[in-house]
């Protein structure tokens, strides 16, 4: 019995360390996330699905997380620091697309406050920002959007960023700038006019 609880435990412990856990296992991030509707208001009693990775419900994959949206259109959770992105899935209803969206810049230190919008059917475009540098040692750490859209997808890595958002309104990017060879971090914003079509911006720096 000793021999066979000995085996259990050193494969549980070479388990620890070889396993491809989802998450770091010390930081605790806490998500405070809020649903509206295309008018921008709140969407209550709405089932929401979170994934890890690029699993989808497509792919018949069970989601990480299911919550159900309070009467203020809110979910607030707490779970380990996942080492994959994080997506958000929700179905669409009456004349609205579904949500298929990238939650964006956990932060570990306070509630990671994120809104998404249920938005009507032929009502929204892309818009996709890539930043261009002037130097190697110039990268974005943050890119968000001020304005009524979701975060569809992005790359840190080739700096491309994008999102779907309403047509016609003036939307805001806010982005970080860091410069490892002076360790200095420049937040910068800029506003976009979304019209009818796509949007494809590059901004240098």
């Amino acid at each position: 019995m000793k021999k066979i609880l000995v085996l259990l435990s050193a494969l549980l412990l070479l388990c620890s360390f070889s396993c491809d856990i989802p998450y770091d296992g010390s930081r605790i991030v806490q998500l405070n996330h809020r649903f509206f509707d295309a008018q921008g208001q709140p969407v209550a009693g709405k089932k929401i699905d979170y994934y890890l990775g690029y699993s989808t419900p497509d792919a018949g994959v069970s989601p990480e997380f299911s919550y159900t949206t309070d009467a203020a259109g809110r979910i607030k959770f707490s779970t380990f620091y996942p080492k994959q992105k994080l997506y958000v899935y929700a179905e669409g209803y009456a004349n609205y697309r579904p949500i298929e969206s990238e939650v964006q810049y956990l932060d570990p230190t306070s509630f990671n406050a994120q809104s998404f919008y249920f938005l009507e059917n032929g009502e929204t475009v892309q818009f996709q920002i890539q930043f261009m540098f002037s130097s190697s040692q110039k990268s974005i750490e943050k890119c968000t959007m001020e304005g009524i859209g979701n975060p569809y997808y992005s790359n840190d890595n080739d700096a491309i960023y994008s999102f779907n958002v309403a047509k016609n309104q003036t939307i805001t990017i806010h982005y970080t700038v860091y410069n490892s060879q002076t360790n200095v971090r420049q937040t910068l914003s800029q506003d976009f006019n979304i019209g009818t079509g796509d949007n494809y911006v590059i901004q240098n720096l």
